[in-house]
């Protein structure tokens, strides 16, 4: 009796694996989240402080779709469909003592290894807005 629960369990298991895979990357969901953590606190609107105008690092924002695809001063930051080219995904994976690594130790955690495959699969998928 055992063996055939453990098959329906094995079973139920890879059912939920091949459909966790055929689901598409949400941006309002699953991407801005990592970016509202780990970004946005140095990647946002200009904002006034101590009577002086701050600007986003890089001129890059964050803080939403249009402005994550607009890119920074540098250019585009995500590349539909290839995530190996996009800096935002590149960045985001050096090692942690590495000079551009992001985000900044002293700034927010480094992205989980679920952010990072989320990250990734999103640029893959073409980084599509929410619908």
């Amino acid at each position: 009796m055992n063996k055939y629960l453990f098959g329906a369990a094995l079973g139920a298991s890879v059912f939920m694996l091949c459909f966790d895979a055929l689901a598409e990357v949400d941006y309002a969901k699953d991407i801005q989240p990592i970016f509202d953590n780990s970004c946005v606190k140095c990647h946002k609107a200009p904002y006034e402080k101590a009577g002086r105008l701050r600007k986003p690092k890089a001129g890059l924002r964050m803080d939403t779709y249009d402005f994550v695809m607009k890119g920074s001063e540098d250019g585009v930051v995500v590349k539909p469909g290839n995530p190996e080219d996009s800096s935002t995904y590149k960045l985001t994976t050096l090692a942690r003592d590495h000079e551009d690594a992001m985000p900044p130790e002293d700034k927010a955690d480094p992205l989980t290894a679920a952010q990072k495959k989320l990250l990734y699969d999103w640029i893959k998928e073409g980084a599509k807005n929410s619908k």
